[in-house]
Parts: structure tokens; C-alpha cells; sequence
């Protein structure tokens, strides 16, 4: 999967690799190429919020967000990492709420995230996560026998 893309019917899938988004240069690099942002992007987090919420350029019935190595997205700043996860949920609920911008009318929409890390770093990063803010966090373990 070298695009970050994989192909589901009316569903936009796509990966975006922790391993590369360990600053906020490289998450902003990263969420751009992969949910390809346009050149507009301003690189900071008004723009990564805009362009997160618009995504006109990709059409679909529902969004998904794997975010894979989720234990490695910006372990520089917990403050940062603390802003991208408020980004995130602010999107989740504006999607999938619908939004009325100056009377254009956007219907509910599904948009989830899925953080994915080694069987070993699941603790620190539902740790993580809760310390950003999220309440709610399910933790979905695969073990292959």
C-alpha cells in the first residue's frame, strides 16, 4: 500500500504512518501526501484543521483513518500531540454531527480514526491518548495463534 489508500465501496480508507509523523513538520508532511491536502496547506494547525474538515478533493460515504504506529506520532510534545488529538475529535464530531457553514448545509458523514501499535505500547498509548483527552478509548487486540 504505497499511497496510503486501500479501496473500500463509497468509503475513503486511508493509512497514515506514525513512523513518520514523530514532529509536527513530518505529521503535517505525512496527513498532506496521504490525504492529499491541497497546495494551499498552510503547514500549521488552522490549516491541518481546515483541510481535515473540508475534503472535498476526496469524496466519500464515510472516512476511516488508520493511523499505524501510533506510538511514535509526535513523542517530541505531549502539548502538540494533546492539539492533533482536539483536532481530531472536533473532526470526528463535526462529520459525523453534519455542519451548517453560512446556511451550506453538510448531512452526517461516519468518520473514524483507528490508532494502531505493537501489542507492547498498547498501554502507553491508551495512557497517552487519555491524557490528551480522549474519554472513550476501546482497545481491539488481534493475536495470531
Amino acid at each position: 500500500m504505497s499511497n496510503g489508500s486501500l479501496e473500500c465501496e463509497g468509503m475513503v480508507v486511508k493509512q497514515i504512518a506514525g513512523s513518520k509523523c514523530t514532529t509536527i513538520d513530518e505529521l503535517f508532511a505525512e496527513f498532506a501526501e496521504v490525504l492529499q491536502f491541497p497546495d494551499y496547506f498552510g503547514n500549521n494547525w488552522a490549516a491541518f484543521d481546515e483541510c481535515l474538515n473540508d475534503l472535498d478533493w476526496l469524496p466519500g460515504e464515510a472516512y476511516l483513518l488508520i493511523i499505524e504506529d501510533a506510538d511514535q506520532v509526535i513523542t517530541i510534545s505531549d502539548n502538540s500531540f494533546k492539539i492533533f488529538i482536539e483536532i481530531l475529535k472536533r473532526s470526528v464530531n463535526e462529520w459525523t454531527e453534519g455542519r451548517n457553514y453560512d446556511d451550506f448545509l453538510t448531512p452526517p458523514i461516519p468518520f473514524h480514526v483507528v490508532f494502531q501499535c505493537p501489542v507492547k505500547k498498547i498501554n502507553d498509548v491508551k495512557e497517552r491518548l487519555k491524557m490528551a483527552g480522549l474519554k472513550n478509548v476501546n482497545i481491539i487486540s488481534i493475536k495470531e495463534d
